[in-house]
């Protein structure tokens, strides 16, 4: 009974001890935390007032000084940041090793560097200073041909669009590929620093129309020829695309129109409104002039139209509805900006133009079939002015 009670009274102090120097530990990592993060946070304000100066000595000495200080769970710097540094300081052999390496996992990471304005203090030295960057690379003894023109490509990389374009980026991407095959920094040049974009097969559009519309047969002794709007939407799937259209059109009686116990009178404002669900093809897709003939179903309907409470009662009622309507046209397209094909670069997230297109719409409403003496087709051309926006991919389409 007695070693059974001393049992149990050394694993409670022993527990009790354990948790003691649990909370110990959690302080101490607490305080060293507390105490890098501030040391970092004045290290790197210093650096950017250092390079303000245009202090190569002093900035170098901090980066160092913060440099000791890290560890594998806390960072004083990001690696961009590193890697710009090194090239201010024209210290080119540890760049090599470093752009190429792999990334510290995340999930280790405790103490981040804080998010102030160093890197885009570091990005705006670095670019300006560029050139001279490049002959120092270039003037080098220690470096090979190879390790020299990957940091070239790379330094062009890290400085971003602002002083080098991705054009030029990918260009000299593919003539190192093409010279250094074997290169051990084949995977980071293929994968990071080309960044090669292709449109997709899919894009999306949508446009705006004004025109005239036409009427003809019986419906024209009814209702006169005017003006109309429009908006349409599409998607495009290759030179295929399917699109919805809506149009309204501000038309008028030409006489009386007795309709449901209700007058229509002879000019009274009035709308036409068509809808239409098409597909069609697009020839000649990749010219700055294409032709896209169409097809498809829909509706038509009128309708008298009042800009007063009691206008809108009485006429509550008294319409033609909507009635099948078959359409069919041809439009003449202009791009404003050329499409870009599919065999050049891109480095965008989307690719996004503008477009005019001339066309000619055809419309076969069956609304004699369900108001007597209604019957004709209509012929509208407008005049459309739109957008496509292109998602595009990394990938390069077969």
């Amino acid at each position: 009974m007695k070693i059974r009670l001393l049992l149990f009274l050394w694993m409670t102090l022993f527990s009790v001890n354990l948790n003691a120097q649990e909370k110990e530990d959690d302080r101490h990592r607490s305080v060293k935390n507390m105490l890098f993060n501030a040391a970092v946070k004045e290290g790197r304000t210093e650096i950017i007032q250092s390079l303000k100066n245009n202090n190569k000595a002093k900035v170098e000495q901090i980066r160092n000084e913060l440099l000791l200080q890290e560890d594998s769970v806390s960072l004083a710097f990001f690696d961009q940041e590193k890697i710009l540094l090194h090239f201010w300081l024209n210290e080119f052999e540890p760049l090599t090793y470093l752009i190429h390496q792999p990334p510290a996992p995340k999930d280790l990471i405790i103490n981040w560097p804080p998010y102030d304005t160093l890197y885009y203090a570091l990005l705006a030295i670095v670019g300006n200073d560029r050139f001279d960057i490049s002959y120092s690379i270039q003037k080098n003894l220690v470096l090979s041909s190879e390790e020299k023109d990957f940091l070239l490509l790379a330094l062009g990389y890290f400085i971003g669009e602002k002083f080098e374009s991705q054009e030029k980026i990918n260009e000299a991407a593919d003539r190192f590929l093409e010279n250094y095959s074997e290169s051990e920094y084949r995977y980071v040049v293929e994968n990071s620093f080309r960044q090669i974009y292709y449109p997709t097969k899919s894009k999306f559009a949508a446009s705006v129309y004004i025109g005239n519309n036409t009427l003809e047969g019986d419906m024209n002794q009814l209702f006169r020829d005017h003006f109309a709007i429009g908006f349409k939407l599409a998607y495009y799937y290759q030179n295929y695309f399917l699109r919805i259209n809506t149009s309204w059109g501000f038309t008028s009686p030409r006489r009386d129109i007795l309709l449901n116990d209700r007058l229509w009178e002879r000019n009274q404002s009035s709308s036409m409104t068509q809808f239409e669900s098409s597909i069609g093809y697009v020839f000649l897709a990749n010219r700055r002039i294409s032709f896209l003939p169409f097809a498809g179903i829909g509706t038509t309907s009128f309708a008298p139209m009042s800009n007063t409470v009691e206008g809108e009662e009485y006429f509550e009622g008294v319409r033609f509805k909507a009635k099948f309507t078959n359409y069919a046209g041809i439009g003449l397209r202009y791009n404003i900006q050329k499409q870009n094909q599919q065999d050049k670069y891109f480095v965008y997230e989307d690719q996004s133009y503008s477009y005019l297109k001339f066309e000619y719409r055809f419309a076969n409403p069956f609304m004699d079939r369900g108001y007597t003496g209604m019957g004709g087709r209509t012929h509208l051309i407008s005049l459309t002015y739109g957008w496509f926006l292109q998602p595009v991919t990394d990938k390069k389409p077969k």
